[in-house]
């Protein structure tokens, strides 16, 4: 026997430990796979005999199983030969099983940030009551429960900013960054903190750098102006929001800025 039958023999006797193990995706697929196994291979009368008597055996446990039953109520039938038209079912079956678990997947995802997003209500809260220290505790959890969350950092950051605790919002854009070097997103808010702070220099390399990133961006030139302007710095504050200007003639904050620039040079 070749070893590719001896292969796909051995997926064919998996399936009743798989469901077992309440593992009706994998089994169903370890069906699908030992059975395409089998047909690509030339086979004697005995192996023939063989296929059908494994495919029998665990098609009784797959339409036997509860939870098969729950998803797909239909029997899988079989005939000896048919192997081909076993694979269309069982490849239909697959598809079910697979956006099942694809829904199953989404529902918890959507669950998961619920409870995210009321953890983060209530730090805000705590925000409020200046009780910045038992906001950083709910913080730090999510952070370590949701710890690639690049997402989370940012909006923990965006809080921090709109309570005005900047230096604590550097903390945790600092971590984003780290995950994801070149957001525009977290360098434009790394600008806003250390502009707040008076860390005009950091704050001008923050911006210079998300503009390197996207040069069109108006709105990344006229927050670097902010930047010049609180630094009093009215000459490269006005070359640099004429740029936001030339990105985005429309721009009414910064045609204001460029009025108070030129009344004030």
């Amino acid at each position: 026997m070749s070893a590719s039958l001896i292969q796909a023999r051995q997926k064919l006797n998996s399936i009743q430990s798989l469901l077992k193990q309440n593992k009706v995706l994998a089994g169903v697929q370890a069906l699908y796979d030992g059975i395409l196994g089998y047909i690509k291979q030339p086979l004697m009368n005995n192996e023939k005999k063989e296929l059908a008597e494994l495919i029998s055996k665990d098609l009784y446990y797959l339409n036997q199983n509860p939870k098969l039953r729950e998803i797909y109520p239909v029997l899988i039938e079989y005939k000896p030969g048919e192997e081909k038209k076993l694979l269309e079912t069982l490849k239909e079956l697959l598809e079910i099983l697979q956006e099942g678990v694809t829904q199953v997947a989404q529902e918890k995802l959507a669950q998961l940030e619920a409870q995210k997003q009321k953890e983060l209500a209530k730090a805000k809260q705590h925000l409020e009551e200046k009780n910045i220290q038992a906001a950083e505790k709910i913080y730090d959890h999510l952070i370590n429960k949701f710890q690639n969350d690049t997402k989370l950092k940012i909006e923990i950051s965006d809080q921090l900013i709109e309570a005005e605790a900047f230096e604590k919002s550097l903390k945790y854009l600092k971590l984003a960054y780290r995950e994801d070097p070149e957001s525009i997103h977290i360098f434009n808010r790394l600008g806003i903190a250390l502009r707040k702070l008076g860390r005009y220099k950091d704050a001008e390399k923050a911006y210079l750098h998300a503009i390197k990133i996207d040069p069109n961006d108006a709105y990344l030139y006229f927050n670097l102006a902010r930047v010049y302007l609180d630094a009093k710095d009215m000459e490269k504050a006005k070359n640099t929001v004429k740029k936001a200007l030339n990105l985005k003639p429309d721009f009414d904050l910064a045609q204001k800025m460029l009025k108070f620039i030129e009344k004030n040079i």
